[in-house]
């Protein structure tokens, strides 16, 4: 088996929604590869209020990449999925 490349290292990428299941996925394989990781908590940074937005990501410094993994989930088919409940996933 080969080791995993470090084609990221020194590259520092935000990461939103690294708290959920998909988040620690992606985390793990950044991670492996050399990423330098800034993940940002709700309490930190209201991604609704751009001018928190933009003091955060003045205070990272270079980035690579951005990568956003916010959002919300439920758990149905998509034809049984009202416009009230996609929008309620916006703001969970």
């Amino acid at each position: 088996m080969s080791a995993t490349p470090r084609d990221l290292d020194g590259k520092t990428i935000v990461v939103t929604g690294a708290g959920g299941g998909l988040g620690a996925g992606v985390l793990e394989v950044l991670r492996a590869r050399g990423a330098t990781l800034v993940t940002p908590t709700i309490d930190e940074v209201k991604l609704d209020d751009e001018a928190q937005v933009v003091a955060f990501y003045a205070k990272v410094g270079p980035l690579w990449a951005s990568i956003h993994l916010v959002g919300g989930f439920a758990m149905r088919k998509l034809v049984d999925t009202s416009l009230a409940d996609f929008e309620q996933q916006w703001w969970a």
